[in-house]
């Protein structure tokens, strides 16, 4: 078998070079795989379910998804009319400068906030509202991992928010109404 290889240019005139044994033959065999059993089961097919479809591996599936995966240009034209690029409709996952700002005088407020508390309240605080990790954690997941009862938990959570309470002026410009 012949091998054969794709060569993709981008626009900063870099090239990529994907060499791969497949034939159309084997794509087109895949993608009607693929799509025959997302239709059958409701939802998306996993690897190892059209690997048995067509006899092959799963290593394999996985390989022939991965040579024909073809990047798409921000500056495709989209739309009815065609008069919007693609990047124009993306959000934009950035943030501004100012943003970071804000951010960052917020985390060093907070920090000091949160040093208003004794180490255990200020774990079971950050464990349960989710700072420092953007993970919020139950009652019973914070008992577990700091080795506590549930009531416990929530008896350091009160007296934590009971404290903070009286404190509550030095973050009033971060609240969002």
């Amino acid at each position: 078998m012949k091998r054969k290889n794709h060569k993709i240019e981008s626009p900063d005139y870099s090239r990529v070079i994907i060499a791969n044994n497949l034939d159309s033959f084997i794509f087109a065999k895949l993608g009607c795989s693929q799509r025959e059993l997302s239709l059958t089961l409701g939802r998306p097919a996993t690897i190892t379910e059209i690997a048995e479809t067509i006899n092959a591996q799963p290593s394999q599936i996985r390989e022939y998804l991965n040579a024909f995966r073809q990047p798409v240009s921000l500056d495709l034209r989209v739309g009815e009319e065609r008069d919007t690029q693609l990047q124009e409709i993306l959000p934009d996952q950035s943030i501004s400068p100012e943003e970071s700002i804000v951010q960052e005088l917020f985390q060093e407020d907070l920090n000091n906030w949160l040093g208003l508390l004794t180490p255990i309240q200020r774990e079971v605080i950050m464990l349960r509202f989710g700072f420092g990790n953007e993970r919020k954690l139950t009652t019973k997941q914070v008992a577990q991992q700091l080795n506590i009862k549930p009531a416990k938990v929530n008896h350091i959570q009160q007296q934590a928010i009971k404290l903070l309470r009286h404190e509550q002026d030095q973050l009033k410009d971060y609240w969002v109404c």
